[in-house]
């Protein structure tokens, strides 16, 4: 009887260990956590947070970062920035912010292993939005190289409606034909086992 109650457990303690054990992907993009510094010197200098996103990576050797707007239906391009990763592993920050007073992405920007690059939208004048929203990843989401991953979405509307429809980032990248907004933006991360040449 005992040899039995030690077999079981023994079997409970490896079981235990196992599942205590495995591996988170090692290759994730999530919403940042902001130290207290970070937060702190956001309110010093008095500008509201942006999106923020933590993201790391092994075996890629470039990235793009894009950010795309809607036209009858479709995404098209409205900016972007690719580079080479130099290691065979690496950690960085995404950073999206919008304009205070028309709602738009106004700026993007990756830091990479200490080099930061950022992006000015080529966006043509467009009145404030009556209504805006936005969606962005809130948990960690596991990066498949090739393929690119939905951060944030922002939904536009110049006119004053009953009720908006607002998608997650990625449903919103697969079906940008739903989208019933009267302008939106989508920014995704990719990453590639290919360096740019």
């Amino acid at each position: 009887m005992k040899h039995i109650l030690c077999l079981c457990l023994t079997a409970l303690l490896c079981c235990l260990l196992y599942t205590g054990c495995k591996q988170h992907p090692t290759s994730f993009v999530q919403s940042a956590q902001l130290s207290q510094n970070e937060q702190e010197l956001l309110q010093l200098l008095e500008i509201e947070q942006p999106q923020l996103f933590d993201f790391s990576v092994e075996g890629a050797k470039s990235l793009s970062l894009e950010l795309f707007t809607l036209e009858n239906g479709s995404w098209k391009p409205a900016g972007s920035f690719s580079g080479n990763i130099d290691q065979p592993s690496c950690t960085g920050r995404v950073l999206c912010r919008t304009d205070p007073d028309t709602h738009q992405i106004s700026g993007l920007a990756v830091d990479n292993l200490g080099s930061i690059q950022r992006i000015h939208p080529q966006i043509g004048s467009l009145p404030a939005a009556t209504g805006y929203g936005q969606s962005a990843i809130s948990g960690r989401t596991d990066i498949i190289l090739e393929q690119p991953v939905a951060l944030c979405v922002l939904y536009l509307n110049w006119q004053q409606k009953d009720s908006y429809t607002h998608y997650l980032p990625d449903y919103a990248l697969e079906n940008p034909q739903e989208i019933e907004s009267d302008a939106a933006q989508l920014v995704t991360l990719t990453f590639s086992a290919q360096s740019l040449s």
